[in-house]
């Protein structure tokens, strides 16, 4: 007995997202409140959307990276250079 896989991603991937969520809403506050031109000249709906997608992809690229490292120092390592690199 024990805790599935496919149960054990799902909650990995729901907890990473709310946090991520969580996150966001307070970026985008502050960002609104305090006038910065991204958040005051783009559509509220339009910011969400976006946020919401790199939210999703960079969850998704997080867990495709832990299929390929054993060890969370190399995983990390990797993935800043990555994101890095290619953001």
């Amino acid at each position: 007995m024990g805790l599935k896989m496919s149960v054990y991603w799902t909650v990995t991937y729901i907890l990473f997202f709310v946090e991520y969520t969580i996150i966001s809403v307070v970026f985008w506050i502050f960002g609104a409140f305090s006038g910065i031109n991204f958040f005051t000249i783009h559509s509220p709906l339009i910011l969400f959307f976006y946020l919401f997608l790199w939210g999703n992809v960079l969850i998704a690229f997080s867990i495709l990276l832990t299929v390929f490292f054993s060890k969370t120092r190399s995983a990390v390592a990797v993935g800043f250079i990555l994101i890095f690199a290619f953001v």
